[in-house]
């Protein structure tokens, strides 16, 4: 989908489409997938960050973090922050445009505590598998709410957007036996995957959302963060743990581990 110069929606055809395999909860694997895309010279004009899970199980991510802080966050800032250093992210009409799918459920996390290493949170249970989840997506609103303040906006810009409820598998792959149910009822009560989706194209693409950076979006309305997802001390700090696991993972891959 893409939008005409009037905000319209118009249906545009593109065989030149590649994919790329690649897992956000190794490291490695997200350095595969970057180099291949380098390597090929591709470019992007607009990255969508939409992947995401629930992990009841507690699970650790190939770098030792909690799984569903290891994907949600660590992975998706670490893979946007290499195609950032390597240039693939890279408009030639108007500013290029990162959009990190998070949650209204970031309000719900506790609060930050810059004493706990990421690699330290508890890998919790199934009682606290939403707990985790909005954590998660805490860090995800405040990491690239901090990065759009770091990028020259008249080159880059990057908003974050929760899409509402939608009836995706997520809650049925993520949480046992009652997951099933509420997958159930949200096919009946939610948008659909594919409704959901509009109003992320709309602001990767729409001519008027291109003055929008470091702004939080509930659908299509823009929505103040949480203060602390604004705050300037926790966005630097979670900056910091990104690049102190990420020089964890350096070190070892020198070392062939």
């Amino acid at each position: 989908k893409k939008y005409d110069n009037t905000g319209n929606l118009i249906d545009v055809s593109n065989p030149d489409i590649k994919t790329v395999i690649m897992d956000l909860s190794d490291f490695q694997s997200i350095d595969t997938a970057v180099e291949q895309l380098h390597n090929d010279g591709v470019k992007v004009d607009v990255l969508i960050n939409n992947a995401g899970l629930i992990n009841p199980n507690g699970y650790l991510s190939k770098q030792g973090v909690e799984l569903t802080m290891g994907v949600n966050f660590l992975g998706t800032a670490y893979f946007t922050k290499r195609l950032l250093d390597l240039g693939i992210i890279d408009s030639s009409d108007g500013p290029s445009r990162i959009i990190s799918i998070s949650s209204e459920e970031h309000r719900m996390a506790k609060s930050f505590n810059t004493t706990e290493p990421l690699q330290q949170l508890s890998t919790g249970s199934v009682v606290d598998t939403m707990d985790r989840y909005a954590f998660s997506k805490l860090a995800q609103t405040t990491y690239f709410t901090g990065l759009a303040r770091k990028l020259p906006k008249e080159k880059i810009v990057v908003n974050d957007m929760c899409p509402g409820p939608v009836a995706s598998n997520i809650a049925s792959n993520g949480l046992p036996g009652i997951g099933n149910l509420i997958a159930f009822i949200m096919k009946y009560t939610t948008p659909s995957p594919e409704v959901a989706a509009l109003p992320v194209l709309r602001l990767a693409d729409a001519p008027e959302y291109a003055k929008f950076t470091g702004q939080h979006f509930h659908i299509a309305e823009p929505r103040p963060a949480r203060a602390d997802a604004r705050d300037e001390t926790f966005q630097n700090w979670l900056d910091q743990e990104l690049a102190d696991i990420s020089s964890q993972h350096n070190h070892q891959q020198r070392r062939g581990v």
